[in-house]
């Protein structure tokens, strides 16, 4: 239940801000908009996941930053490292840290690319690259039997979270259509 001396408000705020340092840390992938705390009541429950929801739409701005200050900057040079599945001098590919299916995987340039929309014509070659490894790691991981989707968000409505371009590479169960 509600701790009496706090107050609901008090709650919701530490948990709200929780959940935002939380969601720095996962940036890499995208924003939850359901935190579901058991200790509440159900009406608290719905009332934490309304204020959530709306804390953090009102937190999400059009402008996602830079891609020298990403994570994907710091995991291409190698100032963080994380498990790679593909690696060449031009992308490497890795695992979600929020998948939405049992295989979700990213591939990334090693070139700073903000996102699709800011790639220019000097970087075809990279953007076919990134479409061959998709499809490289789909027949190493065993995925091209059943099939996978191959997804590229593109700023604030295609729902970018990290201000570098990447490729998502989904499968592991049937997915709908249309997406979205």
């Amino acid at each position: 239940g509600i701790n009496a001396e706090y107050g609901e408000n008090y709650w919701c705020n530490m948990l709200l801000q929780r959940k935002k340092i939380v969601s720095a840390i996962a940036r890499v992938a995208s924003v939850s908009n359901t935190f579901k705390v058991y200790s509440f009541s159900n009406f608290h429950q719905q009332t934490f996941k309304r204020k959530m929801s709306n804390d953090l739409k009102n937190n999400l701005t059009k402008d996602i930053g830079e891609p020298q200050d990403s994570i994907f900057a710091k995991f291409v040079s190698g100032q963080i490292s994380v498990p790679k599945l593909y690696d060449d001098t031009k992308a490497m590919a890795f695992r979600d840290i929020n998948p939405v299916s049992p295989h979700h995987i990213l591939v990334i340039p090693k070139e700073p690319i903000k996102g699709i929309a800011s790639a220019n014509e000097d970087q075809i070659e990279i953007l076919g690259h990134l479409l061959w490894v998709a499809a490289e790691v789909a027949r190493q991981q065993g995925l091209e039997p059943d099939g996978y989707r191959l997804v590229i968000n593109q700023g604030f409505n295609g729902q970018q979270s990290v201000p570098w371009l990447h490729v998502h590479l989904i499968a592991g169960r049937k997915l709908n259509w249309p997406p979205g």
